[in-house]
């Protein structure tokens, strides 16, 4: 079994992050379930991945997390930009 780490959202939802592979047919290398009531969310990332894009992908889905309601693209354009600055300034 994989690392895992607990965290909230702005609302106190709760998610738990594995480093466990998304199932096959999803074609993903992470995953965030949408929230749940009364009950722990799961965002799954791929572990098979060089370091800096597991890092990225889990930027991406902590970002589902906290806003489910923006489109993928958005997500997306936001996860790659931090994750490109962050790299640069460390």
């Amino acid at each position: 079994m994989g690392k895992k780490i607990s965290f909230k959202n702005f609302e106190g939802q709760e998610y738990e992050i594995s480093l466990r592979k998304p199932r096959k047919e999803l074609e993903a290398d992470g995953l965030c379930y949408p929230p749940k009531d009364n009950a722990k969310s799961k965002i799954l990332v791929n572990p098979h991945l060089k370091k800096e894009k597991i890092k990225e992908i889990i930027l991406h889905e902590m970002l589902h997390a906290f806003f489910w309601e923006l489109p993928e693209y958005k997500i997306n354009y936001l996860a790659k930009t931090a994750s490109q600055i962050i790299k640069k300034l460390t």
